[in-house]
């Protein structure tokens, strides 16, 4: 851009390199400066303003290393760029992250386009994340993580599997929740339950989130008689977060909050789904569609 500066606001060729061009984003004009000529004003204004994702007449110049998700907004399904989601770990989109990219540009970041090209082998990737306040600049949160991507996530059948077993986890949580929707409203709708839900929501993903070379295993296990045992871990381990972190939430001392527990200790213990399907990769959707968690 600072090669071709726009020299006037007719100047077409300038405005699109420094708009509609990669490295137009990534070194934007973000503002005009007009200095009279004897130096008593200067008129400021904002930069050229840059296309939108999702615009079809004026596309956005896509990021190499950004993934590509559909959103579903009633009945209108849209393309997106996956974002940071609070209370959300990076772990629980790992298929979205390392998908290859399908005829309609949905998919992982560009490397991972690699499919076919070469023998697929492990290899480290690393996510990092930026969220910012809506319609500002301001950076209010980062995050890095690195994982060891194996061979077999890096299939589809591997990211299918994958995807259904934190869904899996999902609907744990939200029996969690019930648990906890119960607790609360035997207790009347006791004043801090709201406090109560956070803490034993970070419970119970922390414990999951360290419990992640189970998930790992079982995508490793496919093809092999060690799929059932290592669903079956996994579930396992799931089960036991979520009881830990309803018994660190609603530790009940009085005889009612004895009652309360044992009334949402029930819901918790509702069944989900079985993660133990030998059918787990087959009967999971390909949609990369997304949704936010009722968490």
């Amino acid at each position: 851009m600072w090669e071709q500066m726009p020299k006037g606001l007719d100047d077409k060729a300038a405005w699109n390199n420094a708009a509609q061009t990669y490295l137009g984003r990534l070194v934007p004009l973000s503002r005009l400066v007009l200095f009279q000529r004897e130096g008593s004003l200067v008129i400021l204004g904002t930069g050229p303003a840059f296309p939108n994702f999702n615009s079809v007449k004026s596309p956005f110049v896509e990021e190499p290393t950004a993934t590509v998700i559909t959103r579903r907004k009633g009945q209108i399904e849209e393309r997106g760029i996956l974002a940071i989601s609070q209370g959300k770990a990076l772990w629980r989109e790992l298929p979205a992250l390392v998908a290859y990219r399908n005829k309609d540009n949905v998919g992982g970041f560009w490397a991972a386009r690699i499919e076919g090209q070469m023998d697929i082998v492990d290899r480290d990737i690393i996510v990092s994340c930026m969220e910012r306040k809506p319609g500002k600049a301001e950076v209010v949160d980062t995050i890095e993580s690195v994982y060891n991507i194996k061979k077999g996530l890096q299939t589809e059948i591997g990211q299918k599997l994958y995807d259904r077993l934190v869904k899996y986890a999902e609907k744990i949580s939200y029996n969690l929740n019930f648990a906890l929707n119960k607790y609360n409203e035997s207790l009347g709708g006791y004043s801090e339950k709201f406090t109560r839900k956070e803490k034993a929501k970070t419970i119970y993903w922390t414990a999951a989130e360290q419990n992640l070379p189970l998930l790992f295993a079982c995508v490793e296990s496919l093809g092999t008689d060690n799929l059932p045992d290592a669903q079956k871990a996994w579930a396992k381990s799931l089960f036991a977060a979520a009881r830990q972190a309803y018994a660190a939430a609603c530790a009940p001392q009085t005889p009612r909050q004895h009652r309360a527990y044992a009334l949402g200790l029930a819901k918790l213990s509702k069944p989900v789904d079985d993660a133990n399907s030998s059918t787990a990769a087959s009967d999971t959707s390909s949609d990369t569609s997304h949704e936010e968690d009722d968490e």
